[in-house]
């Protein structure tokens, strides 16, 4: 059995905070009560994590991290106090996992494209074509010289009505001096709760969390694979807790041993 907390208990915490509000990009859930789930799982023997580095993506990435800049120096002081995104925030929405991965150069392992269990949805994991819903988004964030800070990659899928959403984390590694003080236990905000995670994490023990609402129950995987965080959300509607916990199990299974599903 793989046990469901992997890091010591002083940044328990900080990672259902970190991961929980949404920031990370896995799950839409609304309000609810969270808490550490106990499920039986797969080995993950191969389960590893890393940084990468800024220049392993395509011109293009930086290229739209460059403009993005551009426009938001172009504007004078009084409409940058009033600008309504972060400057250096990137989007773009894709077809499918495949035609993600050529546009942005990386190649980000996803076994559920492959389940033939699971049905595709949209990058929320709503039904194909809902509300003209992407099935694959990417967000991005860079400096001015177009230096990728980190990108996440989100993706949907069904089965039947319980939705999965899986979550794609890809971080450059921080300044010595950032990942020094986040090792200290310095953690002053969500970039570092999530460094602080990447750096205590075990690479066998996924760390998994249950929410649930009045309307809905979740269960979520985040784990380190080849070099990225991996998130994954299942949902389904109250009361169908066994039917989500056992599709989770499930698709760790997929990442277990990627080569039968």
């Amino acid at each position: 059995m793989i046990r469901t907390m992997c890091i010591r208990k002083q940044i328990a915490g900080l990672i259902i905070i970190a991961f929980m509000i949404g920031l990370v990009g896995c799950g839409g859930n609304t309000a609810g009560t969270s808490e550490t789930a106990g499920l039986e799982l797969p080995p993950t023997e191969e389960l590893r994590c890393g940084f990468i580095s800024s220049d392993i993506f395509s011109e293009d990435i930086s290229d739209e991290i460059r403009k993005d800049w551009l426009s938001y120096e172009a504007l004078n002081r009084q409409q940058q106090m009033t600008y309504c995104k972060i400057p250096g925030n990137c989007q773009k929405d894709f077809d499918d996992w495949a035609e993600c991965e050529k546009s942005i150069g990386v190649n980000m392992e996803n076994p559920l494209e492959n389940c033939v269990w699971l049905e595709k949805g949209t990058y929320l994991g709503m039904p194909e074509g809902y509300l003209g819903t992407p099935a694959v988004r990417v967000t991005w964030h860079g400096t001015k010289d177009g230096s990728v800070n980190w990108l996440r990659a989100e993706s949907g899928y069904r089965s039947g009505d319980i939705r999965v959403v899986l979550s794609v984390m890809l971080y450059k590694e921080a300044p010595e001096e950032e990942t020094e003080a986040v090792q200290k236990g310095d953690v002053r905000n969500t970039e570092q709760a999530r460094l602080y995670f990447l750096e205590n994490l075990e690479d066998d023990e996924p760390v998994l969390t249950e929410s649930h609402g009045e309307k809905y129950v979740s269960s979520t995987a985040y784990f380190p694979w080849e070099y990225g965080l991996y998130c994954i959300d299942v949902v389904g509607t109250a009361g169908e807790e066994p039917s989500v916990r056992e599709t989770l199990e499930q698709i760790l299974g997929c990442f277990s041993d990627n080569s039968d599903f």
